[in-house]
């Protein structure tokens, strides 16, 4: 039996539940457009009070995470209007509706933000966590929102089928919201052939950081990775504005741009990685294949250098 109230979120009960007329699981997505308040405190008191008539199940912050919860999931909310023939606030076995604290073009900390897709979608796993448990599938019956205009669907379509909606997508509606949303249900990993797969694994086991996982909100953490190394020097790719070669060489104890300090050496790695990058298609033999492998094996600053170029490289070719 999956959990009719959300793990984490703040429980705020209005009361007056009422229960749902069965059918696909399904989520309906809001904004709350407030010209005048953009904060979660003010839409979560207005919910829990005055515009307890009009709440959702559930109000998120995409910028801090923060999520309330007004009704029990297998209650129905009041955030839509009905249909001629239809309560769609009731439509489902579930119709989770959720408010998203955001306004079209909106300004938090001095960026502006024009739609949701921008913001930082902070907690946005766990609502997906909790919304999957209820069986809600990964998919816009009506397509994901492409702008803040109406994509109605027909009323059998939002009888018949589960997913997720857009208030903008829900039939007897007129609300425009929830604009350009995030993608709710994949990575770029998600859409990767069995083969990519394999290479993106061996490249994140044999290389201790990647430029695309730094400070990153899934999977690992490269910024993570570099604190708590015994040795950051060994981790490459890591650039570092702040730090030169002169504070490595002069023993300060100060993390050094590695990338920099890798190409910008004495060894020669920078002349060999141009030359390399200057070399026509031209196939090789086995003999001058396993030269070249003799060689860079013997020079371990070589060999790095080499593994992080062709691991950027395959990374923006998977990423493309």
């Amino acid at each position: 039996m999956p959990d009719m109230w959300m793990p984490g979120a703040e429980r705020r009960p209005v009361g007056n539940t009422a229960p749902m007329n069965g059918g696909p699981p399904r989520v309906t997505w809001h904004a709350t457009s407030n010209d005048s308040d953009w904060s979660y405190l003010h839409e979560r008191d207005f919910f829990a009070s005055g515009g307890a008539d009009v709440a959702p199940h559930l109000l998120w912050d995409p910028f801090t995470g923060q999520i309330a919860q007004f009704f029990p999931a297998s209650s129905r909310a009041l955030a839509l209007k009905n249909a001629t023939g239809e309560q769609t606030n009731r439509t489902g076995t579930y119709n989770i509706q959720i408010e998203v604290v955001f306004t079209n073009n909106e300004s938090v900390s001095g960026r502006r933000y024009a739609n949701i897709v921008d913001t930082p979608c902070t907690g946005l796993d766990r609502l997906m966590a909790w919304l999957r448990s209820l069986g809600v599938l990964d998919t816009w019956p009506g397509g994901a929102p492409r702008a803040w205009a109406r994509q109605t669907v027909s009323l059998d379509v939002w009888r018949t089928r589960g997913g997720h909606y857009g208030h903008c997508h829900v039939p007897g509606n007129d609300h425009i919201d929830p604009g350009p949303m995030p993608n709710l249900f994949s990575t770029a990993e998600d859409d990767m052939t069995p083969e990519e797969h394999g290479w993106l694994k061996d490249l994140r086991d044999n290389v201790g950081f990647m430029v695309w996982s730094y400070k990153s909100s899934r999977g690992r953490d490269a910024y993570a990775d570099l604190g708590a190394a015994a040795d950051p020097r060994t981790i490459l790719g890591y650039r570092n504005p702040d730090m030169d070669k002169a504070s490595v060489d002069a023993g300060t104890g100060h993390i050094p741009d590695v990338y920099g300090h890798i190409t910008g050496s004495g060894t020669g790695v920078k002349t060999i990685v141009d030359l390399i990058a200057a070399l026509q298609t031209t196939a090789l033999n086995d003999q001058q294949m396993q030269a070249i492998a003799t060689a860079i094996a013997a020079n371990s600053a070589l060999a790095d250098a080499i593994a992080a170029k062709v691991a950027t490289d395959i990374v923006a070719r998977l990423e493309s």
